[in-house]
């Protein structure tokens, strides 16, 4: 059975290049609301997730806030940017931090989310 997954990012053109990574491992919920992601945590089960930090103009943090509800769940959450959030992410519960362009690096060389989503990435 795959593993379940929600990804949490505002900006569409990532998720084709997510899914396609770590379709083979993983189910996806995607969504681009820090709100509809806090409530499908509270209603489903997820094995990690994968989160940016700024969702919108109305959640500008939206993600660090995830971070801690995952946290308190026991979810593995990784959290992204473009920006260095690192240290609010981790503070926050993360198991790690990327900085967008990593994340697209690794995906383009083929490189394995999977194991940074559940042993973190500090």
């Amino acid at each position: 059975m795959k593993k379940r997954l929600l990804v949490v990012e505002d900006r569409e053109e990532f998720y084709g290049p997510i899914v396609d990574a770590l379709g083979k491992e993983y189910d996806f919920t995607l969504t681009n609301s820090s709100r509809v992601a806090k409530r499908d945590l509270e209603k489903n089960s997820y094995d990690a997730i994968l989160t940016d930090v700024h969702l919108t103009e109305l959640a500008p943090l939206g993600g660090i806030e995830i971070a801690s509800l995952a946290s308190s769940k026991n979810i593995p959450c990784l959290v992204m940017s473009r920006e260095n959030h690192e240290k609010e992410a981790i503070n926050a519960g993360a198991y790690g931090f990327l900085f967008k362009k990593e994340l697209l690096s690794m995906l383009d060389e083929g490189k394995k989310l999977s194991c940074l989503l559940i042993n973190g990435y500090r």
